[in-house]
This record gives structure tokens, C-alpha cells and sequence, in this order.
């Protein structure tokens, strides 16, 4: 071991013969280099990504190299609470960056909501090139809506006159923007069922976020989408996500029954809405869901488990519009027969009563022409997908309406075709 003068301080190095960090590596190699960092703009809005630009400026007239032990050469820090590199893993090898005469060496970084959110105020950042020396600078994020942003009301089906089933969202993502405006107009149309098919999901960040009055929680503006198919745990109404916070749903609100029922930021008057709705959603109480009789699925996948409880083992799973036998029913469960003859409990919040299967049909029966066909549930190409069949499977006929055929799947269900692909 050999004590070594660099620049009016003393340095151990360690010369060991092969050393994978020689000691020039060690040192600060260029005291000519100032770090800089700023952001791409003074203020940005709720939900907003924020880019961070991190710089090492030569102040010199020659070339700078400088030496990094690791893939790591920079990282940010936001108001000592959040750093950058905490959860990346970096390559343990020496790395170096060459910066010319009175050069400029920039690393840029786009942080998101998902990654530390920002709320509104004003927060430190600090920039470093490590080994080089740091820099600081603020940010203000204002209370407002992003740019290209827009709000809307969304409400959980059945509404029944109901203020705890509504919340307010904020979209950023421009396609999500017009599914959502398209997803209204399609409620305009169907007040009974204004539901257009897929569901509102988001993750949940504490505080209002500006925009979700009523609530103390919002989900945030970049993760906002529609969904097709989600998970039980994270289904549920508002009052359950104010009551668990963000730990509800594993940091995720995907109600099932979820649609736009306004545009903007204003909840509508109760009073003067139409009640959409569909058949009243069944109670343990209710004469129409006792044993013996059927149950149709209302959910776009529905878990069927071992026992009454989210933590039994799945046993299978049931699409939208399957019927089910009732056998029993318990704290809000039913236990149910699939058409395979397998026993299990669903959670009766997405079933309905059902007459049971359907079994007339035109005697007919229809061929998939098509490599891969989508069948849906409803006659239309926006009603939801169910499942898809392939070429040559043979299907009984039930109707015939506007271009689309109902057919009967091989586990019950009624499913509709488009015309255009079978024979």
C-alpha cells in the first residue's frame, strides 16, 4: 500500500498487480469540468412528465477525459426523498466519457408520475456526474391540468342516483382522450346501459391531484387507459379506494362497471340524470338468485374459486355471458356448476339472474371461414370480445340480425358473428 499527493490531498490507492480499479480511477481527473442540471421548462402541471437534463461542461482548452467505475455516470435526486439509480442495476466495469475543448457533455432523463410523483409546489433537484460533483436546481408544479390533457366524470353502473359512485379522472394520452369522448357518446345513445365495453383503470396517488373533488385520492394522469379485462382486486367503488388509499387494489382502480358519464371536471346533477341502469345487481335476498336456479356472468372474466373467498385457490374461470347453476350461496358468494361439471364459488357482485341456458336455435348451423373470428356480445364491432374461434369450427345458428349471426359456443354462452365470415 502506498500513500499517494494528488491536488493537496492524499489518497490511498491499493497497487495490487491486476487491479480491475487502477487508482487513476480513483481520482478526480478533471478539475476543469462543471456540472450543471436544469429541466426543459420553469413549471410543469399535475401528471406531467418532467425532463431532467444533467451536464459536465469543460471549461478548458483541451480534451477532458472522465473515468467512471461502473455504467453509472450520472443520477438525480428530487427533494432528498427519490434517487434515480436506487432500483437499476449497473454493469461493474470502467466506463469513459471524452469531452473536447470547452465541451458539453449532456445526459437527459424523462421522469414520470410512475416514478416519484411531484405534487403541486415547488421541489428541489439535484444533478451529479459521480465523481465529478453535483448541481441543484427547482421545479414548479402547478395546479393544473396538463396541456393536452382533459377531464372527464366517471361513474360506476348502476348509478341509482348515487354521488359515492363518481369520481373525476384526467387523461393525458390523446388516444385514451378520444376512447373516452367516444365511450360518452355511446352512453348518450344507450342510458340504460351506457357501459361502452371496456373499463377505466389507473393507479391511485394520495391527495385529489386538483381534480377529483369529493375524494382524497386521483389516479394519476399518465396511467389512465381503458381495459378490457382486469383483476378482482383492484374492482370496487370509490368509497373503497378513499377507505384503503393507495394501498387498495395493489395501487390499481379498474372498475368493472366503470363509464363516462361527463365531460369536464363538474359532476352532473343527480336529480336530472337518467337512471342508466340494467337489471338490479342480485342480493342474497333477492327470490331470482335462489339455489337451483341460473346466474349469467357479468364481468369480462370471473375468477371461480375453491371456496367463498378471494384468497382460495381459482379452480377455473367464467367469460361474459356464460350461464351458471346455482348450488348454494354464502357472505355474498354463489357456488356454481360450469357447463364442464366443475364446482366452485364466484363473488355474486358480477352475476345477474338468467332464465339458463339457451337451447332454440334455426336448426341451422354456420362454418368459420375466417383464420381467427372474434365473437362478441352483442351484434357490432363495439361490443366486447368474448373469445375467438378459428377456421372450420362449426357452430349451432340461433338469428340473424343486421349483417351478424348468434351462435352457441360449446360451453352455453349465445355469441355473435359477424356474417361475413361464416357459411
Amino acid at each position: 500500500m502506498k500513500q499517494i499527493k494528488f491536488m493537496g490531498s492524499f489518497v490511498l490507492a491499493f497497487l495490487l498487480a491486476g487491479s480491475i480499479f487502477p487508482a487513476e480511477f480513483l481520482l478526480a481527473q478533471a478539475p476543469s469540468v462543471t456540472v450543471k442540471v436544469a429541466t426543459d421548462k420553469a413549471s410543469y402541471a399535475l401528471g406531467e412528465s418532467v425532463v431532467i437534463k444533467v451536464s459536465a461542461v469543460n471549461t478548458s482548452s483541451k480534451d477532458v477525459t472522465l473515468n467512471f467505475p461502473s455504467s453509472k455516470q450520472v443520477d438525480y435526486v428530487i427533494d432528498g426523498k427519490f434517487r434515480s439509480s436506487s432500483d437499476k442495476v449497473f454493469a461493474q466495469a470502467l466506463t469513459s466519457v471524452v469531452i473536447g475543448p470547452n465541451g458539453t457533455k449532456e445526459w437527459s432523463f424523462t421522469h414520470t408520475a410512475l416514478q416519484y410523483e411531484l405534487g403541486a409546489g415547488t421541489h428541489t433537484i439535484v444533478g451529479e456526474v459521480v465523481g465529478y460533483g453535483d448541481a441543484t436546481t427547482s421545479v414548479l408544479i402547478e395546479s393544473r391540468s396538463p396541456i393536452l390533457g382533459e377531464k372527464f366524470v366517471v361513474a360506476v353502473h348502476p348509478l341509482n342516483g348515487d354521488s359515492t359512485r363518481m369520481f373525476i379522472v384526467t387523461i393525458t394520452d390523446p388516444t385514451v382522450i378520444q376512447q373516452a369522448r367516444n365511450c360518452y357518446a355511446y352512453g348518450l345513445l344507450n342510458p340504460l346501459d351506457p357501459r361502452c365495453g371496456p373499463h377505466i383503470t389507473g393507479q391511485i396517488a394520495s391527495g385529489n391531484g386538483g381534480f377529483n373533488t369529493n375524494w382524497n385520492w386521483h389516479l394519476i394522469p399518465s396511467t389512465v387507459k381503458f381495459a378490457g379485462i382486469g383483476m378482482e382486486i383492484c374492482d370496487g367503488l370509490p368509497y373503497e379506494v378513499e377507505r384503503d388509499g393507495v394501498n387498495f387494489g395493489a395501487g390499481t382502480f379498474c372498475p368493472w362497471y366503470s363509464y363516462i358519464l361527463a365531460l369536464g371536471d363538474q359532476y352532473p346533477s343527480l336529480s336530472s340524470q337518467v337512471v342508466r341502469q340494467t337489471t338490479t345487481q342480485p342480493t342474497p335476498t333477492t327470490p331470482a338468485t335462489l339455489v337451483g336456479t341460473y346466474i349469467k356472468v357479468e364481468a369480462n372474466t370471473l375468477n371461480v374459486r375453491q371456496d367463498a373467498t378471494l384468497t382460495a385457490s381459482k379452480v377455473g374461470s367464467a367469460q361474459m355471458g356464460a350461464i351458471l347453476k346455482k348450488l348454494g350461496e354464502k357472505n355474498g358468494w354463489a357456488k356454481v356448476q360450469l357447463t364442464s361439471g366443475q364446482v366452485g364459488w364466484v363473488f355474486e357482485k358480477y352475476v345477474r339472474p338468467s332464465t339458463g341456458p339457451t337451447v332454440l336455435t334455426s336448426g341451422q348451423k354456420v362454418i368459420v371461414t375466417a383464420g381467427v373470428l372474434n365473437v362478441r356480445s352483442g351484434p357490432g364491432i363495439h361490443n366486447k370480445i368474448m373469445i375467438k374461434v378459428k377456421q372450420n369450427n362449426v357452430f349451432e345458428k340461433v338469428e340473424e340480425k343486421n349483417g351478424w349471426i348468434k351462435i352457441i359456443l360449446s360451453d352455453g354462452q349465445n355469441g355473435w358473428v359477424s356474417g361475413a365470415f361464416v357459411k
